[in-house]
């Protein structure tokens, strides 16, 4: 078994990279890892393989992926909220430390699907320019980094109201109203941006303290997830993906995968390449449609099983191996310049 590979312990972005060993709780690898192989490696994957869309892409794969992605929101919240902030000054290094370890990567992901034309030029742009969410001119696959760049732009506003939990939900509520008011009065908002915030705010809180979780705990959002499920039911496909009758499933899914994996695996240090994976999490979801795109024409003579192998066996580890070495580069740059340049 190869050694664990050391973590950068400069100043890291939520979610989709992983928190410096001092501090890491080991249950947001092992969800940060699951969370980004079921999108990259299975969700966004098969549509390279050939295989039938209505295999991979149906009523409970899509609704798995609302899982997955409502899961990843929770743990942004959750690790966004772990360092408070103080005063002016603590504001302003939350905001430049957000954007260096966001979006230069997200711009290059961006300018390369423009490129290698994996998404049409206006939808990235909107993206890049942070107002897809406001515009409903989405790209695929990096409207979600759009969306958490926004819930990070918000999080102060929670955190300031955390410490009193009906004041932090009075402001979700707020928040929520004002996006509804706005998508009634326009019908541009992405609805998706209202589908996961409150995940995003969950995790906010838990982060001030999380429920410890037992069986009558564990019970009620068991009957809770199987009356959102049901709810979810009254949805056509074609509208799954802006409905809001998915916010409970959403919600629910997340707070009790949260628990159970925080409960059981926190203190369980996971393989070593589980930890690759977390670490390298972030430019994988970046990244892995871009390499997805070059290396599909060489596959095009292979039958559909072959080719679905190849992917899984071959590409995905390579995808794996790419990301890990370029967050690993670019958290040398960080280092190196960037919070040098601060300490100057």
């Amino acid at each position: 078994m190869p050694s664990t590979p050391p973590i950068s312990q400069a100043p890291i972005p939520p979610a989709l990279i992983p928190p410096a060993l001092a501090q890491r709780h080991y249950s947001l690898d092992y969800i940060r890892a699951l969370c980004i192989l079921y999108l990259m490696g299975f969700w966004h994957l098969f549509e390279y393989t050939g295989i039938p869309r209505a295999i991979y892409n149906n009523d409970i794969t899509r609704r798995g992926a609302t899982i997955d992605l409502a899961l990843f929101c929770l743990i942004s919240g959750f690790l966004c909220a772990r360092k408070p902030i103080v005063g002016a000054k603590g504001l302003r290094g939350y905001y430049v430390g957000r954007f260096w370890r966001l979006y230069p990567p997200f711009l290059a992901a961006g300018l390369l699907f423009i490129f290698m034309h994996v998404d049409e030029p206006k939808p990235v742009i909107h993206a890049l320019a942070l107002i897809s969410m406001f515009t409903h001119v989405a790209p695929r696959t990096l409207w979600f980094i759009d969306m958490l760049v926004m819930f990070y732009a918000a999080a102060p506003l929670f955190l300031w109201a955390r410490d009193k939990v009906w004041m932090c939900l009075l402001t979700l509520g707020i928040v929520l109203g004002a996006c509804y008011a706005y998508d009634q009065t326009t019908h541009l908002l992405d609805r998706r941006l209202m589908l996961f915030l409150p995940c995003f705010v969950a995790g906010i809180l838990f982060a001030g303290k999380t429920p410890k979780l037992t069986w009558t705990l564990g019970a009620l959002l068991v009957v809770l997830w199987g009356l959102s499920a049901w709810l979810t039911v009254l949805i056509p496909y074609e509208q799954l993906k802006d409905s809001l009758l998915q916010v409970p499933l959403g919600v629910v899914s997340a707070v009790l995968l949260f628990l159970l994996i925080y409960r059981f695996a926190d203190q369980l240090k996971p393989p070593a390449v589980v930890l690759w994976v977390s670490y390298a999490s972030y430019f994988m979801y970046l990244f892995h449609r871009p390499l997805y795109t070059i290396v599909t024409p060489w596959l095009g003579g292979l039958s559909t099983p072959v080719r679905t192998t190849v992917l899984v066996a071959a590409i995905v580890p390579l995808l794996i191996v790419i990301a890990y070495l370029l967050q690993k580069g670019y958290d040398w740059l960080i280092s190196r310049f960037v919070l040098r340049a601060k300490e100057a």
